[in-house]
């Protein structure tokens, strides 16, 4: 992970991932892929060069709108971001938000400093 990411921030990534599993075990996808974005905010906003925004929301329709991004990557930007609206409307959602924190997490990870 790189440098300037804080200990705190680590706390709390490892925190709203620990939720995210703890709600997805329960049976809780929802809560669980609010915990997940939370994680990937965290990480996204702990970046000073980050270009992403201060808010959740903000962060993942930054990295939707982000052409410099895989478009794999923002697809899953795109799952992880949709809530039970989404998925209560048929639109797009993730049934499995650890997976997709954890692949939004490993990219930024190494490709923001």
């Amino acid at each position: 992970m790189p440098e300037q990411l804080s200990t705190e921030t680590l706390l709390k990534i490892q925190q709203e991932l620990d939720w995210a599993e703890e709600a997805f075990t329960s049976g809780n996808v929802a809560k669980a892929r609010v915990c997940a974005r939370r994680a990937v905010g965290w990480l996204v906003q702990s970046f000073k060069n980050s270009s992403y925004g201060t808010q959740i929301g903000e962060n993942f329709r930054a990295i939707v709108a982000d052409e410099n991004v895989p478009e794999e990557i923002r697809a899953v930007a795109i799952r992880l971001q949709g809530g039970n609206r989404a998925e209560l409307e048929g639109g797009i959602f993730s049934d499995e938000p650890l997976k997709d924190a954890e692949i939004l997490l490993n990219y930024f990870k190494n490709n923001l400093q």
